[in-house]
C-alpha cells in the first residue's frame, strides 16, 4: 500500500517536470520527502536520485541576495527566510540518507559471513 503511494508520488513528480507545471520549492520538498521512503526501504540509489533532483530543482527557485538585506521589504525577508528553511529541510534529508547508508553498511560488515551480493544493494554509483 505504501509502495503504491510512493509510486504515485514519483509519477506525479515526473509529470510535473515533464509538463513544467510546478512550484520549484514545493517540488523539491516533495522529492526530498519521497527520498525518505526509499531510504527506509534500503533503496539508496532511488533515494539519492530524489535528493539530487531536489537540489537541482530547488536552485531554480532562486534566492534573494543577502547583500541587499538592508533594503529589502519585509515580504522579501520572509521569502528569503522560507527559502533558507526549505533548504535546511533538504539538507536534513541528505544527512538522514548518509546516516542510514553508513549504519546499514556497518551492519553488513558486522555479520561474520557476509554474502557479498548484499553489498550490491548498498553500492553508491
Amino acid at each position: 500500500m505504501i509502495e503504491k503511494a510512493a509510486w504515485y508520488c514519483h509519477t506525479t513528480l515526473q509529470r510535473q517536470l515533464q509538463f513544467t507545471h510546478y512550484n520549484p520549492v514545493e517540488w523539491a520538498i516533495n522529492a526530498a520527502t519521497l527520498s525518505q521512503y526509499y531510504i527506509t526501504e534500503k533503496r539508496y540509489m532511488e533515494g539519492r536520485l530524489c535528493l539530487a533532483a531536489s537540489n537541482v530543482i530547488f536552485n531554480q527557485a532562486g534566492a534573494v541576495s543577502s547583500e541587499s538585506a538592508a533594503e529589502e521589504s519585509e515580504e522579501e525577508r520572509d521569502r528569503r527566510d522560507q527559502l533558507q528553511q526549505k533548504k535546511a529541510e533538504i539538507a536534513r534529508c541528505w544527512i538522514k540518507y548518509c546516516l542510514n547508508l553508513l549504519q546499514d553498511s556497518r551492519k553488513l560488515l558486522e555479520v561474520p559471513e557476509v554474502d557479498l551480493g548484499l553489498f550490491d544493494t548498498l553500492r553508491v554509483r
